[in-house]
């Protein structure tokens, strides 16, 4: 059985614009080096000017952005790994999805619709959900069972081995 392999560029790119910084792309080795000095980096995974996904790596993998995107470069998904005080692991601290009025972007395009989540690690969440701009948001608040926190725990990144902060089933 084959595995498909997704393409993988290391380039900054910009969330907000739909585009790639103006810096150029950068090799693994240039990527390593920035790894190793826990200096930012950033991992397009696909097309290199139309990425499925964006992945902003920080502080050598103690922080990870990762962005879904749709066919127009808008991001629809964020997950925000961090690690927490005493926890030597990633946690996901922050889902966001985001929504779109408009199927094709304008330049007055904006989220139209969003929900984020704030987790902390003994399962107590806060979330948010509603119209940009609008009054009709809805605030939520519990605590996660222990299945459900399980699936928010990632291992440490190491350099490369991406698959698994990647994925969207959580």
């Amino acid at each position: 059985m084959m595995t498909a392999v997704t393409k993988v560029t290391f380039r900054d790119w910009s969330i907000a614009y739909g585009k790639p910084k103006r810096t150029p792309a950068y090799d693994e080795a240039e990527a390593r080096r920035r790894w190793e000095a826990k200096e930012s980096f950033t991992v397009l995974f696909g097309d290199p000017d139309h990425p499925d996904q964006v992945m902003r790596v920080e502080l050598g993998g103690d922080v990870v952005v990762v962005s879904w995107l749709d066919e127009h470069n808008r991001e629809v998904m964020e997950y925000l790994f961090g690690k927490p005080a005493g926890i030597d692991e990633l946690f996901l601290e922050r889902t966001a999805i985001i929504s779109y009025a408009q199927p094709e972007p304008s330049p007055t395009d904006t989220s139209t619709h969003n929900e984020t989540y704030l987790v902390r690690p003994d399962g107590t969440y806060q979330g948010m959900r509603g119209t940009r701009g609008g009054d009709d948001h809805e605030n939520t608040s519990g605590t996660m069972d222990s299945d459900q926190l399980a699936g928010l725990h990632e291992p440490s990144l190491v350099f490369g081995q991406w698959d698994s902060i990647i994925r969207r089933d959580r």
